[in-house]
């Protein structure tokens, strides 16, 4: 189990500090393994806000001699079975939606190769209860091609002034995009394991559920 020094646990937030714990030693198996090198401990904080607010980098993996940029995000409580990506602001400003799909599109912009979304019990002493990894291009190309109410859901938060879409990893799968899921009471799935044990969601539940940042 990941034991990361005391002085690097201080300077960790919770979604950061489970990720490296819980998340990663799951997931990276299923991503070819190599290093976590994690953004806000790694780089300067300017450096690492840039990272993040602009190329959404939380963290990067190193392996057989390349990095690939991670977007990370872990909540608590309970697993909903997707992901969560923010959809519509109050105030307009631009959302992870759009700043990823503008530069995917924009020749040699940094964006995160993965995008992981994993779900645990509680911050800093729990279980991982579902994790799931899948290729920005693929996640942001769906939202982007996709219908709202038949390929995803656009869900208003209870501000009433900011919106998120949620994409379940089992619509993903059906429609062929490869999504490693870990957790959730199954076996790790890819795009060729059988619809009839991919996880399920109600997306009801995200009425209540997370939101994106």
């Amino acid at each position: 189990m990941y034991t990361p020094p005391a002085a690097v646990v201080h300077d960790l937030d919770d979604s950061s500090y489970d990720f490296a714990r819980l998340v990663w030693p799951a997931v990276a198996p299923l991503l070819g393994g190599g290093e976590l090198i994690q953004v806000e401990t790694a780089a300067s904080s300017d450096f690492a806000m840039k990272l993040d607010r602009l190329a959404g980098i939380d963290a990067i993996q190193a392996l057989d001699g390349r990095l690939y940029g991670l977007a990370t995000r872990v909540q608590w409580g309970k697993s909903y079975g997707g992901y969560s990506v923010r959809w519509s602001r109050a105030s307009g400003n631009s959302t992870e939606f759009a700043k990823r799909l503008e530069s995917i599109r924009a020749s040699g912009s940094l964006y995160p190769h993965w995008t992981i979304q994993a779900y645990c019990s509680e911050p800093r002493t729990g279980h991982l209860l579902a994790a799931a990894a899948c290729r920005t291009a693929d996640l942001i190309g769906l939202l982007a091609d996709g219908q709202p109410g038949r390929d995803f859901r656009v869900i208003t938060n209870k501000d009433g002034g900011s919106s998120f879409a949620a994409v379940s990893w089992s619509a993903m799968i059906t429609r062929g995009l490869a999504v490693h899921v870990v957790g959730g009471g199954a076996q790790t799935k890819t795009a060729s394991v059988s619809p009839a044990v991919q996880v399920a969601v109600n997306f009801d539940d995200w009425l209540d559920g997370p939101t994106s940042a």
